[in-house]
This record gives structure tokens, C-alpha cells and sequence, in this order.
């Protein structure tokens, strides 16, 4: 007959598999070579990076009034990311 663990075995394994994980991810990142900026995802950088296909999938699901609006909101966002980056 087995014992279950207890509530308090189950959580510092748990946490320990976190932490495993986490050394993991962190490893990920300092060999891959990110920086931390913002954005992380793949989809955001590419739509932060390219205001006019945002505009194009904006206008699809929302309309053009609303996609004139954020690609000019992205527009703003790049600028100031670059005049922050260069100070």
C-alpha cells in the first residue's frame, strides 16, 4: 500500500518544478539573445513594427475610420520609442 503525499510534500515539489522552470526559461532568454523590450510576443512585434498591416487587419475586422486611428496611434508609439531609445 502507497502513501499519498502530503499537502506540504505535494507544494515544495511543486515549487520546486516552478523553479526548475523558470531557471529554464531564463536560460531560454540569455541564449537567445532578447533584451526585454517591449514587446516580447513574436505577433506584437511584428504589429508594432508594421503599422500599415495593423491598419489593414484593424480595417478588416473593425472598419477603416477605426484602423486610420491606431495606425496612427502606432505611428506615435514607434516615434517615441525611438527618440526614448536615443537619449
Amino acid at each position: 500500500m502507497t502513501v499519498a503525499p502530503s499537502l506540504l510534500e505535494q507544494r515544495l515539489a511543486l515549487r520546486a518544478e516552478i523553479q526548475a522552470q523558470r531557471l529554464d526559461v531564463a536560460e531560454r532568454l540569455l541564449r537567445s539573445g532578447a533584451t526585454g523590450r517591449f514587446p516580447r510576443s513574436m505577433t506584437m512585434r511584428l504589429l508594432v513594427n508594421q503599422p500599415e498591416l495593423t491598419g489593414r487587419l484593424v480595417s478588416l475586422v473593425a472598419g477603416a475610420r477605426v484602423a486610420g486611428s491606431v495606425s496612427a496611434l502606432l505611428v506615435v508609439v514607434q516615434m517615441l520609442r525611438a527618440a526614448r531609445s536615443e537619449s
